[in-house]
């Protein structure tokens, strides 16, 4: 069994940081997050902003890896 290792810069990421990282289109996110591809942390309010939930995205990328 292989041990990786992740490096993150957060565990919570804005859409627009998370489009820059990725190199995916802020429309291709915005697509992604309503239909649940991308895994977001539950807003407090209804304003507030949307941040992509990193730690699950590397749970799911670990899990695939083998």
């Amino acid at each position: 069994m292989a041990n990786i290792a992740f490096q993150m810069e957060s565990p919570y990421i804005t859409k627009k940081r998370y489009a820059k990282i990725t190199g995916l289109s802020i429309d291709t996110v915005n697509k992604r997050v309503a239909a649940g591809k991308i895994p977001i942390q539950p807003k407090e309010s209804e304003k507030g902003s949307v941040l992509i939930n990193m730690v699950a995205i590397f749970k799911q990328a670990d899990e695939q890896v083998f």
